[in-house]
């Protein structure tokens, strides 16, 4: 009898929230502050100067420009520090959302999320299928991918066929670091060959 190793039988699932930041209505984040507030105390106060500091205005030409579908000038941000937190707390209401035996599996940062699991594939379709009701269940549009053997996700190509793993990057593009002329102090560009290469070290299965 051939035993074949666990990781040879699970498969992907990959997903991603097309504009994350902007999508996040002001309903979506008060319920992830009350899901927060059931771990740490939140006060009602809090949960409104949190809610009160999402009211934005851009200006173009004099005029104000809001979102047509959000109350009260309300606008999660791209850039801040403040909007960043929001975003991971969104997120991981989300994921808490999910069953059990699915969020269990399944990992997320920022608005990308990825997942691996050993069901067969009709079964990873219906997990797929829980993922994508969550999301859009929440006013958030999502593309998602499943049944996938390799995948690019965040800065790395991982391979479960072959239990290998190794940096990715976009077709075309060209790595750009710091001028050793440049007004860096010496202390950082020093640094910079061997930064380097800790991290194709450490994001590379093989030396080879």
């Amino acid at each position: 009898m051939v035993h074949q190793h666990p990781k040879q039988d699970q498969a992907f699932i990959a997903f991603d929230i097309v504009n994350f930041y902007p999508s996040i209505s002001h309903e979506l984040l008060k319920k992830a502050l009350y899901f927060a507030a059931t771990f740490v105390k939140i006060s009602a106060e809090d949960r409104d100067v949190i809610l009160h500091t999402k009211q934005s205005l851009l200006y173009s030409a004099g005029t104000a420009w809001v979102k047509k579908d959000a109350p009260n000038y309300f606008d999660v941000t791209m850039g801040s520090f403040d909007s960043a937190k929001s975003c991971k707390l969104v997120g991981t209401y989300l994921l808490c959302r999910l069953p059990e035996d699915i969020r269990r599996k399944v990992g997320f940062y920022h608005d990308d999320g990825l997942g691996a699991f050993s069901e067969r594939a009709r079964g990873i379709e219906c997990i797929k299928k829980q993922i994508y009701k969550v999301f859009a269940g929440n006013g958030l549009k999502i593309t998602i991918e499943a049944n996938k053997k390799i995948i690019n996700f965040l800065g790395m190509t991982l391979d479960l066929s072959r239990e290998r793993y190794q940096p990715y990057t976009k077709p075309n593009n060209t790595p750009l670091y710091i001028h050793r002329k440049s007004n860096h102090t010496p202390t950082i560009t020093n640094k910079i060959p061997s930064a380097i290469n800790k991290r194709l070290y450490e994001n590379l299965s093989s030396d080879k």
